[in-house]
């Protein structure tokens, strides 16, 4: 269970990003300034931000930080969708700038959020964290389109809570 500030739960994003993300957010930790974390499995930082949260006795205040913009993905399939990569196989954020996108995909995209999404949360799973709480990066997940895919998944995978808005 996460500590709460004043009822109010103070979540830092980003875990995972980098090193200096990742020892800012640890300390943050360390010193209660926030109540919990959740960590981008796809980004350089994420074998630190493992040892540091395991080191420091908060991995149980760690969700999953899901992310389809930025980083490389874990899966293949996506890497060759424009609207998701660019020609390095990298993400590229275009599909948050799509009107079509925000209801509709096709059945290649749909296909390969899925896979990539799920690669995500087995890879937070795989790692050891159990708060199972997600959220996503740049609030993805509240895209309908991705929703539809998220939330499926995340019963699967034994998710129980997820923000469901952006920040106010």
């Amino acid at each position: 269970m996460s500590k709460t500030i004043s009822g109010v739960v103070v979540n830092a994003d980003d875990f995972g990003y980098s090193d200096s993300v990742n020892r800012a957010i640890t300390q943050c930790l360390k010193n209660n300034l926030i109540s919990q974390t959740t960590v981008m499995v796809n980004m350089p930082g994420f074998a630190q931000a493992c040892q540091l949260s395991k080191e420091h006795g908060f991995e149980n205040q760690v969700g999953l930080h899901l992310n389809l913009s930025e980083g490389e993905p874990l899966t293949d399939r996506i890497k060759s969708l424009p609207m998701f990569c660019d020609n390095d196989g990298r993400f590229n954020g275009a599909f948050r700038r799509s009107r079509r996108f925000t209801f509709f995909m096709s059945s290649a995209e749909k296909k390969a959020v899925k896979e990539e999404v799920e690669a995500q949360m087995k890879q937070y799973i795989g790692a050891g964290f159990m708060m199972m709480h997600m959220d996503s990066h740049h609030h993805t997940h509240t895209i309908p389109s991705i929703l539809a895919v998220v939330i499926p998944l995340a019963k699967e995978n034994g998710f129980r809570s997820m923000r469901i808005s952006r920040n106010v």
